[in-house]
């Protein structure tokens, strides 16, 4: 009976001309019973007896029904429809939703035919009830709601060879939530058995009916339906929701790519011990298939696309496409086969009808890659890729450790996340302790006070990505470091004594200033709690300050950072080291200050440099020199010591057209300079009084630093100046000021 009804249905819904819309059916108030109306809801309720409840329908056309049934509260129990004489009429088929207790009878009736529902309702129970028209859904249909929806529509797959999917762009809040949680329920087979239901698929909009067989003549029942999700701040009768009805492109096949480094799970880690019905226990591993599976590939009949792996219908922003659709579902199958060390150990993912296996190995603790002490181990990480890795470190000593990652080509458009737990989860961090910009790009995170008993075997689960906005193909290190640094008390700078002073137009050579720090820093003094000073000594090889302390001590890299733009007046560069910070303050004089700074000195005019502080141990003077001749002219310096105990340095730079031209760092020996007729040139006359005990102002006085120009010769073939480098600058080799010697300047001499 059941068959020849299924052939009568199929035969009458293919003849049968009906529309698309969704909207519900309005007829002659003559072809209803009762006032109910197909498409309307009725709310009833049982307060505390139990209640019986007739709706009577009578049918407007020949085709498939639908009779919701919704349990707002307590329990109801449809019971049967009949006709005017009492028969039973049976469903074509019956489904039930768990998730929101609605029960979905389906009818095929004839055109005027008119059935009653009869079904009661518990005490202190009510329901939501509709009856609707059950229509044909067609390729490329169009469905527009606002809010909540829950309608069935029929498809007849018998002339067509392709999948269908429901596609829907979801409405969102200012958040970016999904207002709307929207699914579909499908089915071809008469479905009358009270448990069939467990067996219907349920899955999110968007995702392709891959259970529905395509050119067959069995048709399918589609219900689509939404409910406003918890999370959201938006009210979900304001969503807005258009639903498309879209042929799929024919597939071939799925490819599934794994991680260029795949997770491997850890021996009896990160799991639970089960027992199944059978009294058998066993290791039961806790995974996310995203540690093993990198994207996927669907072959298409006219191309390939890839998908990341963690793809999802919710977020799908393209689900009117006919290559979306397919997403990833794992499959567990460790109840029936355990997963072991050495064993084909395998879990089951889907996409659509698509299923491979995918492989994982399983390592013992000695099998696992290792952090070294004070040594480095480096992962490559592809941009925006997730990847899982376990490590293991079993400390030398006891104490607090430190984890360094260290990240290669970090720019502005980088972020990383870098978790990782240990076995007993004692250690677990999510966030670094402190982040560092080297001075060579690269960016150090810290994970501090790893508190780590020596002998004792630890296995670090982490969770890596490198995220970049602007990033290529090109894999990008991540290396790290486990040590037991010394701790920093203080540090300070060893200033050499010579005032940071710099002028614009004369210091600010092609546009950014330069100077030489050893000029003012002579060294990095790092004081630890341990009572240890470490002596940071500039190298020139490396063009950075360095020592050749012990490991331990040497753990956190002293960095210098230059300031992003510099002005007149005050600019800072900063020393840092673990979190602590000392400044070197320059000076920087613009023109109207530098002009006013700016004395004038002429041919055999000896002009002396006089401290007007007690406190002053470095000096400077600006001189304007514009030679009447060109020639060769040398500038001649002196000082007067207070006595053989005394000592000092002086030197000066000479500068034309905003470029260093001569240099000289002693008084013995004289650079000859070459000076054309008219030109002028900038002398700027500096040096250090090493402090003798002799601070008054008297005492400063008698030091008398002079500068003398003198002609040597005439050259009138010389029409150009000789050209020093400003980076060839060499350090002063006179005996310079410790910290505790040093002074601030700031005004210098007049």
């Amino acid at each position: 009976m059941k068959k020849f009804l299924c052939l009568i249905l199929s035969f009458l819904l293919i003849i049968t001309s009906v529309t698309v819309s969704p909207a519900k059916v309005k007829a002659k108030s003559e072809d209803y019973t009762d006032g109910y109306v197909f498409g309307e809801k009725d709310f009833f309720s049982a307060s505390d007896t139990a209640n019986d409840k007739d709706m009577t329908f009578t049918a407007t056309e020949d085709g498939l029904y639908s009779v919701r049934i919704k349990t707002i509260e307590g329990f109801n129990n449809l019971s049967i429809a009949k006709d005017p004489d009492g028969n039973e009429i049976e469903p074509y088929a019956r489904d039930y939703r768990i998730g929101d207790r609605t029960r979905i009878d389906y009818y095929q009736l004839k055109k005027g035919q008119v059935f009653t529902i009869k079904f009661m309702l518990h005490a202190n129970s009510s329901a939501l009830i509709i009856a609707d028209i059950v229509r044909e859904i067609n390729k490329d249909d169009e469905f527009n709601f606002t809010g909540e929806y829950d309608v069935s529509y029929y498809y007849n797959p018998s002339k067509d060879y392709h999948y269908y999917k429901l596609g829907c762009l979801m409405d969102t809040d200012d958040n970016g939530n999904n207002v709307l949680n929207a699914r579909v329920r499908y089915f071809q087979n008469e479905n009358n058995d009270k448990l069939d239901y467990l067996n219907v698929p349920d899955v999110y909009m968007n995702n392709v009916l891959s259970s529905m067989r395509p050119n067959s003549s069995t048709l399918c029942i589609i219900n689509f339906y939404s409910h406003g999700t918890s999370y959201s701040s938006k009210d979900a009768s304001t969503a807005q929701s258009k639903i498309k009805f879209i042929r799929m492109e024919n597939s071939s096949g799925i490819d599934i790519n794994q991680p260029d480094e795949p997770f491997n799970l850890i021996e009896n880690q990160n799991g639970e011990m089960v027992t199944n019905e059978f009294g058998h226990s066993y290791f039961k591993y806790a995974y996310s298939y995203l540690s093993f599976i990198k994207s996927y590939t669907i072959h298409y009949s006219n191309k390939d696309m890839e998908f990341p792996a963690n793809s999802h219908p919710t977020t799908e922003k393209n689900p009117y496409s006919p290559y979306t659709g397919y997403y990833l579902t794992p499959v567990d199958s460790q109840d029936t086969n355990h997963w072991a060390v050495g064993s084909d150990n395998t879990f089951l993912i889907r996409a659509g009808y698509y299923e491979e296996k995918i492989p994982v190995t399983i390592k013992t603790y000695d099998q696992l890659d290792r952090f070294m002490f004070f040594g480095d181990t480096t992962l490559k990480l592809k941009p925006n890729a997730p990847l899982r890795r376990s490590l293991s470190f079993t400390p030398p000593e006891d104490g607090p450790y430190t984890l360094f990652v260290t990240v290669d080509s970090h720019s502005d458009s980088c972020n990383d996340t870098i978790a990782f737990n240990t076995t007993d989860h004692s250690l677990n961090r999510d966030f670094p302790d402190q982040t560092t910009k080297l001075a060579n790009g690269k960016t150090l995170y810290e994970y501090r006070n790893l508190a780590l008993e020596k002998g004792t075997k630890y296995t670090f689960d982490c969770y890596l990505i490198h995220s970049d906005s602007e990033a290529s193909d090109e894999t990008v290190n991540m290396t790290f470091n486990f040590k037991n640094p010394a701790i920093i008390s203080s540090f300070s700078l060893n200033q050499t004594g010579l005032d940071p002073v710099l002028v614009d137009g004369i210091d600010n050579i092609s546009g950014s200033y330069k100077y030489s720090l050893p000029d003012y820093v002579n060294s990095v003094d790092v004081t630890y709690t341990d009572g240890t000073v470490v002596k940071y000594t500039y190298d020139e090889a490396s063009g950075s300050y360095t020592t050749d302390a012990p490991a331990k001590y040497t753990v956190y890299p002293l960095t210098i950072e230059n300031p992003n733009d510099w002005s007149s007046g005050y600019n800072s560069v900063y020393f840092n080291i673990d979190g602590k910070s000392k400044s070197l303050t320059f000076t920087v004089y613009d023109n109207e200050r530098f002009e006013y700074n700016l004395n004038t000195i002429g041919l055999n005019e000896t002009n002396t440099v006089r401290f007007y502080r007690d406190d002053a141990k470095s000096y400077y003077k600006f001189y304007r020199f514009t030679p009447e001749t060109s020639g060769t002219y040398n500038l001649k310096m002196s000082a007067t010591p207070h006595d053989n105990n005394c000592r000092i340095s002086t030197y000066y730079n000479v500068y034309h057209n905003g470029e260093l031209v001569s240099t000289n760092y002693n008084t013995e020996n004289i650079s000859p300079c070459i000076f054309k007729a008219g030109e002028e040139y900038i002398i700027k006359f500096f040096g250090i009084h090493k402090n003798c005990d002799k601070t008054d102002n008297s005492n400063l006085n008698t030091l008398e630093p002079q500068i003398t120009i003198i002609k040597v010769s005439d050259d009138v073939e010389t029409s150009k100046v000789t050209t020093v480098p400003a980076t060839t600058i060499p350090v002063t080799t006179t005996t310079i000021a410790t910290t505790a010697e040093v002074s601030t300047t700031g005004n210098g001499a007049k």
